[in-house]
């Protein structure tokens, strides 16, 4: 999804890529709904670089995270049950050696 603009370019030079919205400002951005201008340039310019620089396109990215970074949800298995306590005692007794060849334990 990297475009070589964003390659190209100085994360600074890019729109969105420095924080100037606090984030009470974008949730009352995105209650009155965003920008076109705002929308557009943050899929023009997205990369993992551009989210990572933490800037406004940075909260609109981990908004709607699965529109730039797809993912799958699954539901858990209706099917469950506990597994049985068995705690091995003898681990206890386990030896090891260090760096140096020594026996521990």
């Amino acid at each position: 999804m990297m475009n070589k603009e964003t390659k190209a370019s100085p994360q600074n030079d890019i729109p969105g890529s420095t924080p100037t919205l606090s984030v009470a400002e974008y949730k009352a951005m995105m209650e009155k709904g965003v920008p076109l201008k705002f929308f557009k340039e943050a899929k023009k310019y997205y990369s993992i670089f551009h989210f990572e620089a933490a800037g406004d396109h940075a909260l609109y990215y981990s908004s709607f995270i699965n529109e730039f970074m797809p993912a799958s949800i699954v539901p858990a298995s209706e099917t469950t049950f506990e597994l049985p306590r068995a705690i091995d005692t003898s681990h206890g007794n386990a030896t090891f050696a260090d760096i140096k060849g020594t026996q521990t334990g």
